[in-house]
């Protein structure tokens, strides 16, 4: 959505800022998210409630949702990446 490249740069954000909650998959079973209430949504296959077009991924990374901080100081670029990957975990 945002480019071709932003798989690349968005699994490394991913890693370094969204697997402590979400885990290594994206599954909602990172090693934070036992103690977590809510937990953290898994990525794969929960609905998602801001909407999971790419877009809409981005609104919610950037401004946090429910436990989910904002993660507003990332660079946009860093953001609109750990979107695409996000919305590239998606079963379709």
């Amino acid at each position: 959505f945002f480019s071709i490249l932003a798989k690349a740069d968005g699994q490394a954000v991913f890693k370094q800022n969204c697997t402590v909650c979400h885990g290594e998959k994206g599954e909602g079973n990172g090693p934070a998210a036992a103690g977590m209430n809510p937990k953290p949504r898994n990525l794969v296959k929960d609905k998602f409630k801001n909407g999971d077009k790419p877009e809409e991924i981005y609104k919610t990374v950037t401004n946090g949702l429910n436990g989910m901080p904002s993660f507003a100081s990332l660079p946009e670029a860093d953001r609109r990446a750990v979107a695409d990957y996000v919305n590239s975990l998606r079963k379709k």
